[in-house]
């Protein structure tokens, strides 16, 4: 195990403060005052997390304590940032937004915020290599 990990499961470490996520990660705090309005973007939507294919889910890792901050930061004012899907065929792949991803499904939460790009098979075969 290495140097600061803790074989306590995620759930039962004690939360992140959100201030000392937002100095960690980079993130602004006080950013209810200024979220984003998506309302006239065509191409930003709510999409069902289940229908969101994620192919290189698993490849890699992600760290666990910036999921943690991002369900406090998300329950207290929602996403601020859509992940980016590519329709392609009428179905949605992502490939980004994997720390944003998780902890959506982490909270149970039924859809999440995507910018959607249509997409050729050839776009998403690029995306796969």
């Amino acid at each position: 195990m290495s140097a600061g990990a803790t074989s306590e499961p995620p759930s039962s470490r004690e939360p992140m403060d959100i201030n000392q996520a937002a100095e960690k990660f980079g993130w602004e705090v006080d950013a209810t005052s200024r979220l984003p309005d998506f309302s006239g973007d065509r191409q930003v939507m709510e999409l069902p997390v289940a229908a969101i294919r994620r192919p290189l889910q698993g490849v890699r890792t992600n760290n666990q304590e910036k999921v943690e901050a991002l369900k406090q930061s998300i329950n207290k004012v929602g996403l601020l940032e859509p992940i980016d899907v590519l329709e392609v065929d009428g179905k949605y792949w992502g490939f980004s937004g994997c720390h944003r991803f998780q902890a959506h499904q982490e909270l149970g939460k039924e859809t999440i915020l995507c910018r959607v790009w249509k997409a050729t098979p050839a776009v998403l075969k690029f995306h796969m290599m």
